[in-house]
């Protein structure tokens, strides 16, 4: 017989908690320090988390830290300082989902994003993760545009498991043309995007996706108006 730490052995794990009625209905202006939640105190004295690799998104796992958050004083890192940011309903120039990954390829920090709210997906490169570039490349001529088609959520994968070169790197594109829905997209460079590979079945407009191994799931949305 396995214990949990055996059968998960090379997963990886989210704890994710559902909303609670007396989660907050209306949340003031961001903070540096973790919201503690009404549902915290409803959690059990013991949380098993023997079930392998615990990603800490916040202090839910924590039982006391040293850690000490700090600002960093560059922020934001990124703003929406080009024409082609400024396109649509709002300025925009920020990761929503979408993908941030260190390629040791070439050594860069790559980030996609969305330029102008649900416009485009728009590429920067950093080599040390704070200082990011906006090339301007070709796909738009003139801008960091990679992939023109509109889009609310998407998610860019570096898979460094993939034999196919034409595939490196790969984009879940989500969109409601026809329907919400997820667009797949594969390229060599992150930079020049194939056209619709595939297409998922109906989703949420901030559906992600996430990988283990050769199995992609995509994480679907819900919203429950209160």
């Amino acid at each position: 017989m396995q214990t949990p730490g055996e059968r998960a052995q090379g997963r990886f794990f989210i704890t994710v908690l559902g909303y609670h009625p007396l989660g907050p209905r209306v949340f003031r202006p961001c903070r540096l320090s973790p919201w503690r939640f009404p549902i915290w105190p409803l959690s059990p004295e013991v949380i098993d988390i023997d079930v392998g690799r615990q990603f800490f998104v916040d202090d839910f796992l924590i039982q006391r830290t040293t850690l000490r958050r700090t600002y960093h004083p560059g922020n934001p890192i990124l703003k929406p300082d080009k024409r082609w940011e400024q396109t649509g309903r709002d300025p925009a120039a920020m990761v929503f989902s979408d993908g941030v990954w260190h390629d040791p390829q070439d050594g860069l920090y790559k980030m996609w994003y969305m330029g102008g709210i649900v416009r485009s997906t728009c590429y920067a490169f950093s080599k040390d993760g704070i200082h990011w570039h906006k090339p301007t490349l070709d796909v738009q001529p003139g801008t960091s545009i990679v992939q023109p088609g509109g889009r609310d959520s998407s998610t860019v994968w570096l898979d460094l498991k993939e034999k196919d070169p034409k595939r490196r790197f790969k984009m879940f594109r989500s969109h409601g043309d026809g329907g919400w829905a997820l667009s797949v997209h594969f390229s060599s460079d992150g930079i020049h995007w194939s056209d619709v590979v595939c297409r998922s079945g109906p989703c949420g407009d901030r559906t992600t996706v996430l990988s283990r191994g050769n199995l992609w799931a995509s994480i679907p949305t819900y919203r429950t108006l209160v």
